[in-house]
């Protein structure tokens, strides 16, 4: 059985905020997606690169800053094993803060420290090595209704000690980095235009790329990629919409050998909402 939402809320636990119990959606990207609107397309970066689960179980709080809304903050305890039970005594602890100034202008400032059981040194024995990660993000987003929708957001996440150097025996951190850039325009009320580009670099450390540092496995999967999205959304009734769309990936060249050719998605996706 899979479970994706099972939670409990108490409201005004306090004067504007909420206490939320149970498996439940992260502070990671929840504003980011709304403000993609095209879940039906394709996750938002973080969701898609596995950089923060979609879900986690655990215990949040969140609610109003100010009075009128325009600041708001989350923040949220879980344990880091997504929809699955907890194998471990290692927690997640996640905080954002979402201002929002007018109507169509919005930002978010993301952290969260996912901490992790050190491991051994394979080059020092007896010693052990941190492996905890580190991430923040950043969105910005601003929206005309009925007419454009704009958005960007970023992200960093650092790993303690997550590349192994054979070549030198010893460990360092890795650094991912991330950067969306999105929007959609309403050619007419039925009709917009979907656009959006992806760029993800796994490690921005050279030597996570060069196969004589590190496993080519590991090389290969330091590679950075373009990720890139177009398509024509058609709401053809209230709840249905259909959207032919295309999908171009590029990849970053492993070290002193040629780029792998790009791929090239056409696809048609059928999305219903229901009520």
């Amino acid at each position: 059985v899979f479970v994706k939402d099972a939670y409990l809320k108490w409201k005004n636990v306090f004067s504007g905020s909420d206490l939320i119990f149970g498996i439940q959606p992260p502070p990671a990207y929840e504003i980011s997606e709304a403000a993609w609107g095209y879940r039906s397309l394709e996750k938002t970066i973080m969701d898609l690169r596995g950089i923060v689960s979609s879900r986690d179980q655990g215990i949040s709080l969140h609610g109003k800053l100010v009075s009128d809304g325009m600041v708001n903050y989350w923040i949220m305890v879980a344990n880091n094993s997504g929809n699955s039970p907890e194998t471990d005594n290692y927690k997640r602890y996640y905080a954002h803060i979402h201002v929002k100034p007018s109507a169509n202008l919005q930002a978010t400032v993301y952290a969260d420290l996912a901490d992790r059981a050190d491991f051994n040194d394979a080059y020092h024995s007896g010693s052990t090595l941190s492996n905890s990660a580190i991430t923040t993000a950043l969105f910005v987003g601003y929206s005309e209704p009925f007419a454009y929708n704009l958005g960007v957001e970023a992200f960093l996440q650092s790993t303690s000690n997550a590349l192994k150097d054979t070549s030198s025996k010893s460990y360092s951190s890795r650094s991912a980095l991330g950067i969306s850039i999105f929007g959609s325009y309403n050619l007419m009320p039925e009709l917009a235009v979907v656009a959006r580009y992806d760029n993800y670099t796994p490690s921005t450390e050279s030597k996570g790329k060069d196969p004589v540092k590190v496993t080519s496995n590991v090389a290969n999967n330091n590679l950075a990629r373009n990720y890139i999205i177009a398509g024509l959304s058609y709401k053809a009734d209230k709840n249905v919409y259909i959207i032919p769309n295309i999908v171009y990936e590029t990849y970053e060249a492993p070290k002193s050998r040629t780029a792998p050719d790009a791929s090239v998605t056409a696809r048609l996706t059928l999305h219903y909402i229901f009520l």
